[in-house]
């Protein structure tokens, strides 16, 4: 996470498990923006608790799902950056219609697709179903050349 904020300017995300308080602290002294909260590994309590902390730490929060079933779990969170995770966790497999499935619950979420995000025309896909907010890091990180792979999937 230091390696990242000196490397770019760009806020930082910890992507990772945060599942106890402790972390948050810890994402915050390592310099993180934000923290990744998974609803699936997560009870409802814990979430908010968890968001809070972020939230008077100064950090934003990106709440994970991945099914239509974790919606009532996660309403009261405060966070409006919700992601879908386009990948089942029981067969993972990808689709990225899990996020278009979720889009008219989401409606009024700044909504962040996760996962599956290969080509330009995947980025495409998702701008004309009016999601503008990308989580991609598999496809970055089986590039020999990121900044091409970059390049490629946003600018076709």
């Amino acid at each position: 996470m230091r390696a990242a904020r000196v490397a770019a300017p760009l806020p930082a995300l910890r992507k990772d498990f945060i599942v106890d308080p402790y972390q948050v602290y810890q994402a915050r002294a390592w310099g993180a923006d934000a923290i990744l909260l998974i609803a699936a590994a997560l009870e409802k309590e814990q979430m908010i608790e968890l968001e809070e902390i972020a939230h008077k730490l100064g950090m934003a929060v990106l709440l994970e799902l991945h099914d239509k079933s974790e919606l009532t779990k996660c309403q009261g969170m405060q966070t409006r950056l919700w992601g879908v995770n386009n990948r089942n966790l029981r067969t993972f497999d990808v689709s990225l219609n899990h996020t278009i499935e979720l889009l008219p619950y989401l409606a009024d979420k700044i909504v962040v697709t996760e996962s599956g995000l290969f080509h330009d025309s995947d980025i495409r896909y998702m701008q004309q179903h009016g999601v503008n907010t990308f989580l991609i890091g598999e496809s970055l990180m089986r590039s020999d050349n990121i900044p091409e792979a970059l390049q490629k999937l946003v600018h076709a």
